[in-house]
This record gives structure tokens, sequence and C-alpha cells, in this order.
């Protein structure tokens, strides 16, 4: 689960102003957030931007904020202190030795990009005797579509820093604002550009990734709170609901469902058993991510609660109640580690 989360700030866009900005980051400050991104070298950023900096930098020292800021080769040569800064991050143009001298010169940590990072950088970071200490990771997010990483190279990358003990932070999109010019979300994982914020958020449980930082702004307080809220053991599943309400249907979206440890390749059975003779409704042919009840024909199987893998016959025994509007990843790596809730999606 995260330790650390934050989210980003853009100076010198019109989208976006200073006044804006700095009441953003007293919002940030209030609700628990510790880390603020920067970038520093983006192209249709105006003038204005190093007198928004400075006036952004001494804010966040007073609000006790840790600003990350995003440098290129050619922006990093125009800087003269480095003073309330948490972190560099080197974007591209740097070769070793340059890391190297940099990370030895300036008084912050050096952060580096873990999209493209692989054991021959690492183990060139340990030969060059770089201090442990000043060296920390982050992934790239990606404003244009299709453009974005896949779950199984943020794990696999993930997992070599971990061997190294190296802690990495990733970008998640907002639903409720988009960062100029594209306007369609910032995402590290290309497939959470399209998914609700609830259900990032669930992937982020799998993913187990350190620090988490909002990469589109100005994200509302809702989204901010519904981050710093998750919790490691409990995962929230966007479902869109295809019956009526019924009295089954608003307990099984109330209670916290566990999964059983014994699944077949068809269906992700829950412990979850209502007691009540629940009528036969619905009985569709279903496919996966649809949640269903067995009714009342189902016999001793009355009132169980599943969530389908591959697609089966229609079963008049068996209700189809809804369809999670989840990732394939998660669906995939739900287990009986995690207890599960049902949501109703946009909520």
């Amino acid at each position: 689960m995260f330790k650390r989360f934050g989210a980003s700030i853009y100076l010198g866009l019109e989208d976006y102003t200073i006044s804006d900005n700095l009441s953003y980051l007293e919002m940030l400050a209030c609700e628990g957030a510790e880390l603020v991104f920067i970038s520093a070298h983006m192209p249709e950023r105006s003038s204005s931007f190093a007198a928004e900096l400075k006036l952004l930098l001494s804010k966040a020292r007073e609000l006790e904020l840790k600003i990350i800021l995003d440098v290129n080769k050619s922006v990093f040569n125009q800087m003269t202190t480095f003073g309330d800064i948490y972190a560099l991050r080197l974007d591209y143009g740097f070769d070793m030795q340059e890391m190297i001298e940099i990370s030895q010169s300036v008084p912050c940590l050096i952060e580096l990009n873990a999209s493209t990072v692989d054991k021959l950088l690492l183990e060139a970071l340990k030969a060059n005797h770089l201090d442990h200490k000043k060296i920390r990771f982050s992934f790239n997010f990606y404003p244009k579509e299709y453009t974005g990483m896949t779950y199984e190279d943020v794990v696999r990358i993930t997992e070599l820093l971990r061997s190294y003990k190296f802690p990495v932070m990733m970008f998640i999109p907002s639903s409720s604002c988009k960062r100029p010019p594209l306007y369609k979300g910032l995402p590290t994982i290309e497939e959470h550009r399209n998914l609700t914020l609830t259900a990032i958020l669930a992937d982020l449980v799998i993913l187990d990734i350190e620090e988490v930082v909002f990469s589109d702004a100005i994200c509302n307080i809702t989204e901010i709170r519904k981050l710093k809220r998750i919790v490691s053991d409990v995962i929230e599943l966007p479902m869109e609901l295809f019956v009526r309400s019924t009295k089954e249907v608003e307990q099984l979206l109330a209670d916290t469902h566990k999964l059983r440890k014994d699944q077949s390749k068809y269906l992700l059975r829950t412990t979850t058993r209502y007691q009540d003779e629940i009528e036969s409704y619905h009985t569709v042919e279903r496919e996966p991510f649809f949640v269903t009840m067995d009714n009342v024909l189902y016999k001793r199987y009355n009132g169980e609660i599943a969530i389908c893998l591959e697609k089966l016959e229609k079963d008049e025994r068996v209700n189809v109640i809804g369809k999670l509007r989840i990732s394939g990843f998660l669906l995939k790596h739900l287990s009986d580690s995690y207890k599960i809730r049902f949501t109703i999606k946009g909520e």
C-alpha cells in the first residue's frame, strides 16, 4: 500500500492562475498530501513560470510540502538555486557521468525515470557509488493516447527497483479535471486513462506502489480524500447495475465480502450466502466481469454471490445483478487475500 500521496501543480499555463495554485497547495496540505510534482519544461508554459515557481516554493516550505521539480538538461543548466526543492527529477538529456556529478553537487534528492530503468542502469549506479539515499525513482505519465505503460511493465519494473531497495512513485489521472493541451488525462498506465477513479484505486491496492500522485490538476477535494482513504485489505469494485433495486441488491452493496480460497477458472465465489429466499429474475447469459446471485432454484446455494471469469450459459438458478467496471488486470489478480465491496459506478 502506498506510504505517501500527492498531486501535481502546473505553472505558467492559462488554465491555472497562481491564486488557484496556491489555494490548491493549501488544500493538499490540509488533506495530508506530502508530495507536489511540478514540470519545469512544458513547451506551453509562459514567461510567468519563474515568478510563479518562486511564490509556490515559498508557500510549499511554509506548508511543509515536498516539491519534486521535473527538469530537462536545458532547464537544469539555467538553474542557480535548489533551495526548497525536495527532489530534482532528471527527465531526459543526462548521461551517467552527469547524473553522478549532479547528485554530488545539489542538496536535494535526485529522481530518475522508472519507465526506462533496467538492471544495467541500476548496476551502473551501484558501480559508480551513487549515494543510495539520494536517489529515488518515478514513472512517467503520458498525455498522448495509447502511449502509456502496461500493467505488466509497471509490475516488472517495480519488482526490479524493490530488489535494489528503491521505492517508486507512479501517476494516476483525475476524473474531475484534465490538463492541457490534450485534456486526455495523464496516466502512467494506459488503461487508467478511461477508468473511473474508484477502479484505478482498486488497481493500486494490487500494484502496491509506495507513492501515488495525481498527474492532472486541479483535482477536487473528493478525489483527494478518496485517494488518501483507500485501505490495503478492502478493494472497492465499481459496478453497473442491470437490475432493479431490491432488498438483496441493497444488502449486496452494503456488505463487505470475502473471496473463497478454492476458486475455479469460471467463477470467483464469495463466502457470502444470504438466507432469505431470492426469487429468480434477470437470468441471462453470463460474461466475464458479471456479478451474480444464486436464487432459490439453486436450493442450498440460494444467496451465493460470485464474479464471472469466463462466458457462461444462461441459468434460471442464477440472477445476473450487474457488471464490474474494472480492469482485466484487477479481475485476474483478485484473491482471498482481499475483502471486496461493491459500489455503484460513479459513486
